[in-house]
Parts: structure tokens; C-alpha cells; sequence
């Protein structure tokens, strides 16, 4: 190994490491989104809630991370990446102890919104830190860390639930235990370098040089041009109506697509109520239904492990095609499978169950971590903050639309016709990709901003 191929190995390692304390962020974000799930089995009994107040408490979160990530966006680009992101831990352990500490639904309810705003704030600031500090050729696995360590937030939130499954009043451990890692990443955040992309649009190129050393980027000065170039050609108007721009708004329009599809796939029904499909198979009991639904937890994660390593092997565009394509088909046999009012016989059964594993396998190789990079990585310096709160925003009404409209749609015109409208929009979702979704492995943040200036059509960078 060349002394500056092994220079570059170890700053990718170094990079890595911090992307590593970054991405609790995201586990924070999967963690306390879920964990709610076993919670309200014992409150809902506890406290005999009506089914009203139920839905209240569950998408407590999500309204939440709405208004944080409606206010992320500009606090990063005030504040700092890495000082946002060490804001909003504070607000994970106070909404944690909060909603564990409630006496009464209202309170609970409060609690679970602070918690959500603290969710938002990470859904924004995380994955633009991450996109800031990594270079163009491991971006995609660095920034997708974040979806791992949000997978395996996810993951963590059923073996709490199961562990305090008994424990009287369970439910208050459940809901405070997101406080321990919250705090570590806090903590840690302190220490970690700042992005040298935002200390040069703050003006302080001394500082951004010292952060660049501190990554291991081994050729400081022509990082520093090329951050430089990029910032000298942008617009210098940071401000709202700078993304009403056309070549802006149509970054938009691909950066909100991109959410709509993810969301509009039915990804929210197979993470907030797959224990509820388990039991309309008719396959398991109440038990078992947990223990599948525990299964696609694990699922999740080998999938999302093995996207890190695909993402920049492959490309953004192929795994996105390829998986939303093999979504769109398990969800038509799981449309298939419920029929006629069925399943009917143990194949129906098996079908069923077979493909929402791998429904779950395909979506996050694909549309799980494509989405949040891609997103991360298309925006010019000066608007990325902003830009990222919006499209964030939009993931975040499109998670609420599916959780609350979802059991009214099975109640109402069965789980088939349902199926087949989220298949029918995957379909869509595939054409989007195909026309407006560009290839950004291998290119700098300065390169992807330089094809939009030039106006080249996404699908051929």
C-alpha cells in the first residue's frame, strides 16, 4: 500500500469511527419512534384508553417530528451540525424522562411530543453532518450508518418492550430507558470535529482547515478550493425564496418524491402494525405474531448491513430500481394472499408471511437507505439545511397519512384492495426514480452541485 493510499484508509477509518457516535442519533430516531408500540399494550390496559387516545399517543411522535424537523433545517445551518445534533440529545432525555414519568394521558402525550421533536431534529441534522464530513467515495456507506443504527434502534425498542413485558407499570422503563443512549450521544457530540463545509459558509476558513486535518483529508488545500468554488457559485441569498427557484424547486420536487415514495410504499404498516398483519394471516397467535414481527426487526437490520456495503459498489439508482421493483411484487402476492376474504388455506398462509420478509429485505436495500443519501447529498451548501427540513417535513406528514389512514382502509375496503394501492404506487415510484433520481455515487457534494447548475437530466450523470 502507498504511503498516500494508506493515509487515505486511515482517514476513511477515522471518518468512519465519528460517523459511528453521529449515527446514535439515528438509533435514538428508531428507538423511541417504536418503543411505544410495547408500551401501549400496559397503558392501554393501565389506564383504559379509549381507542381515540390510543391513536393520540402512538402518532404523538410523528406530529412531533414534524414541528422539529420544520426547525432543524435553519438551527443546523445556525447553529452547526454538531451542535444541533448535541441540542436535541438534551431534548431526547428530557421527553424520555418526561413521558415515563406521566400521570395522566395529556402529560404522556406532551412527553411523547417533545420526544418527537427531538426526533425530528435528528431525522434533519444527522444525515447532513454525516454527508459533510465523508468523501465522495464511502459517503454512501457513512451516511448510511445512520439507517443502520436506526434499524437497530428499532430492533432494541422490541427487546426492551419484551423485557418489561411483565414488569408492572413496564411501561414507565420502556419509555425512559431511550434517556442512557441519548445522553452518551450528547456527551460525545462535544467532542467531535465540525463540519468544514459549514465553517466556510460561516467565514472561517481557519477553523474549516483544522477540522479537515482533523478527518485526515490529506490534501487540505484543494478541499478548501473546492468547498471555495462551490460556495462562490452558489447563491448568496440563503434565505426561504431561494428554494422557490426553478432549478431549486425541482431538487425539491425530486428530494419530496423521494419521501412520498419511501413512506407511500406501506413501510409504516409493516414496522407500526406487522403484529396486527401477522394476526390477519391467521398463521400464529398473539405470541407468534410477536415473535415474526421481532423477525422482520432482524431482517431489517442484515438488510440495512448489507446496503452499506452495496450503496457505493453499485450505485443509488440500481438499488433503488431493483428494490422498489421487488417491493412492488411482494406487496401484489400479499394482496393475493388475503383475496377473497382469505387467506384461506396454509400456502395462503405462507405466501402471506414469505412476502412481507422479504418486502422488508427489499426496502431496505433500497428505498430505506437510498432515500435519506440521496437527500443528504443534492442540495447546495447554502440551502441544505433548509432544503432537508422541508423534504424531511414532507417523510414526516406521509408517515402520519399511512399510520392513521391504514386501519380505516382495512376496515373499510380489506386488505387486498389496500395492498394493491400501496403496489400501484411503488409502480409510480419506480417511473419517478427512472426520470428524476440521479446517480450520485463517486461524485463531491461540489460535483453533484455543479450537474444541477448545468442542468444535465438526472438519469444520465
Amino acid at each position: 500500500m502507498t504511503g498516500r493510499a494508506a493515509t487515505t484508509a486511515a482517514s476513511n477509518r477515522r471518518i468512519v469511527l465519528i460517523a459511528s457516535v453521529g449515527a446514535i442519533g439515528g438509533f435514538l430516531f428508531g428507538f423511541d419512534t417504536a418503543i411505544i408500540s410495547g408500551a401501549i399494550v400496559q397503558l392501554t390496559k393501565e389506564w383504559s384508553l379509549a381507542p381515540l387516545t390510543v391513536g393520540t399517543v402512538v402518532t404523538g411522535v410523528l406530529w412531533g417530528g414534524l414541528v422539529g424537523a420544520a426547525i432543524a433545517g435553519k438551527a443546523a445551518d445556525v447553529l452547526g451540525r454538531e451542535a444541533m445534533i448535541s441540542a436535541t440529545a438534551a431534548v431526547f432525555v428530557v421527553g424520555s424522562f418526561w413521558s415515563g414519568l406521566a400521570d395522566s394521558p395529556g402529560s404522556l402525550i406532551a412527553g411523547r411530543i417533545v420526544v418527537g421533536m427531538a426526533v425530528g431534529g435528528v431525522s434533519v441534522a444527522v444525515p447532513l453532518y454525516l454527508s459533510e464530513i465523508a468523501p465522495a467515495s464511502i459517503r454512501g456507506a457513512v451516511v448510511t450508518l445512520n439507517q443502520l443504527a436506526l434499524v437497530i434502534g428499532v430492533l432494541s425498542s422490541n427487546a426492551v418492550g419484551a423485557w418489561f413485558a411483565a414488569t408492572p407499570e413496564g411501561w414507565r422503563y420502556m419509555l425512559m430507558a431511550g434517556a442512557a443512549p441519548a445522553v452518551i450521544l450528547g456527551y460525545t457530540m462535544l467532542f467531535l470535529p465540525a463540519s468544514p463545509r459549514w465553517l466556510m459558509v460561516r467565514q472561517r476558513e481557519g477553523s474549516a482547515r483544522r477540522m479537515l486535518r482533523r478527518l485526515g483529508v490529506p490534501d487540505v488545500d484543494a478541499s478548501i478550493a473546492e468547498i471555495k468554488q462551490s460556495l462562490e457559485v452558489s447563491a448568496t441569498n440563503n434565505s426561504w425564496r431561494e428554494l422557490l427557484r426553478p432549478k431549486t424547486s425541482y431538487m425539491l420536487f425530486v428530494g419530496l418524491g423521494l419521501m412520498f415514495f419511501q413512506q407511500f410504499s406501506g413501510i409504516g404498516i409493516v414496522i407500526n402494525y406487522g403484529t396486527t398483519i401477522f394476526g390477519m394471516t391467521g398463521i400464529a397467535g398473539p405470541t407468534g405474531s410477536a415473535l415474526l414481527t421481532l423477525g422482520i426487526g432482524a431482517t431489517n437490520v442484515i438488510a440495512t448491513v448489507a446496503a452499506i456495503i452495496l450503496l457505493d459498489r453499485f450505485g443509488r439508482r440500481p438499488l433503488f430500481l431493483y428494490g422498489v421493483a421487488a417491493t412492488v411484487v411482494c406487496l401484489l402476492v400479499l394482496a393475493f394472499s388475503f383475496s377473497d376474504g382469505g387467506p384461506h388455506t396454509k400456502v395462503d398462509q405462507l405466501l402471506a408471511v414469505f412476502s412481507l420478509f422479504i418486502y422488508i429485505g427489499a426496502f431496505s436495500l433500497s428505498l430505506g437507505p437510498v432515500c435519506g443519501l440521496i437527500v443528504s447529498e443534492i442540495y447546495p451548501q447554502r440551502i441544505r439545511g433548509m432544503a432537508m427540513a422541508v423534504v424531511t417535513v414532507g417523510n414526516w406528514v406521509s408517515q402520519i397519512v399511512i399510520a392513521l389512514t391504514f386501519p380505516s382502509l382495512i376496515a373499510y375496503i380489506g386488505p387486498a384492495v389496500t395492498f394493491s394501492i400501496y403496489a400501484a404506487i411503488g409502480v409510480a415510484g419506480f417511473l419517478f426514480c427512472y426520470f428524476h433520481v440521479p446517480e450520485t455515487k463517486g461524485l463531491t457534494l461540489e460535483q453533484i452541485e455543479e450537474h444541477w447548475r448545468a442542468g444535465d437530466p438526472p438519469r444520465r450523470w
